[in-house]
C-alpha cells in the first residue's frame, strides 16, 4: 500500500464548524489550513492530487479528522465561543 499525504498551506483560518456526529447541534470556531493539497486515487484507481481551499478544503480536513477518531470539538480552543444551532452568527 502507497503512503498517501496532504499539504498543508503555512496560513491558517479560524471558521465555525458543526457536525452530524456531535450531539446538541453546537458550533465552534476552529483553526485550520487555509489551503490543502492532497492525493488520492479514483473510481479507477489512478492516482491524482486535488489542491483546493475554501468550504471543500475545510471539509476534506474535516472528515480526514474523523478518519482518524478526531472530532471538530476537540480541535476547538475557546469553548465559550460554542454556539448552538438555534444562534444566529449575524
Amino acid at each position: 500500500m502507497q503512503k498517501k499525504y496532504t499539504i498543508f498551506s503555512s496560513e491558517d483560518i479560524i471558521q465555525y464548524e458543526g457536525c452530524g456526529s456531535v450531539p446538541g447541534n453546537i458550533f465552534g470556531p476552529v483553526e485550520r489550513p487555509k489551503k490543502i493539497t492532497v492525493e488520492a486515487f479514483d473510481q479507477h484507481g489512478r492516482k491524482f492530487q486535488l489542491t483546493c481551499d475554501g468550504i471543500l478544503g475545510r471539509v476534506i480536513q474535516h472528515e480526514m479528522d474523523h478518519l482518524h477518531g478526531i472530532e471538530f470539538v476537540e480541535k476547538v480552543q475557546d469553548y465559550t465561543k460554542l454556539l448552538n444551532k438555534g444562534v444566529n452568527l449575524d
